[in-house]
């Protein structure tokens, strides 16, 4: 087993070597390559030493996968923090108030009122990038 590089948090198992730094234009172009083909982000963080994360992470960014969603929000503890799935009603929220104009943190503090749960102004980002991505994919098949 190989652990991934992470720096203030604890050292996560994954079942590869794992390459420390990012992703380079050629891991890029491979990841773009395998997704096309089919594979899985953990097939795809195998073949090129990465996280799967890392991986996971750049597909959702730039549309190759679709972000996880759920009808019903699942709430679950993970490192001692309790985490929160997007929902499908939280996703649509948001990224109308995206397309309104509004900015991150006038969307992440309009989500907290609606859905009764305030979440890092990073999660929110992060996750607006993820569905511009999926976005943009879809716009341009």
């Amino acid at each position: 087993m190989a652990y991934s590089q992470a720096s203030s948090r604890k050292r996560q198992q994954v079942g590869h070597p794992v390459t420390p730094g990012g992703l380079s234009e050629q891991d890029h172009d491979r990841i773009h390559a395998l997704a096309d083909r089919g594979w899985s982000c953990s097939r795809i963080a195998c073949a090129i030493t990465k996280h799967p994360g890392t991986v996971y992470w750049f597909m959702c960014r730039e549309g190759l996968i679709a972000p996880k969603q759920t009808d019903t929000p699942k709430v679950y503890s993970r490192g001692g923090r309790v985490v929160r799935r997007f929902g499908r009603e939280e996703d649509a929220f948001i990224v109308a108030l995206r397309v309104q104009g509004y900015g991150p943190t006038a969307i992440t503090d309009l989500a907290a009122k609606r859905f009764g749960f305030a979440r890092p102004l990073h999660s929110v980002v992060c996750r607006l990038v993820m569905l511009a991505g999926l976005e943009s994919r879809e716009e341009a098949a």
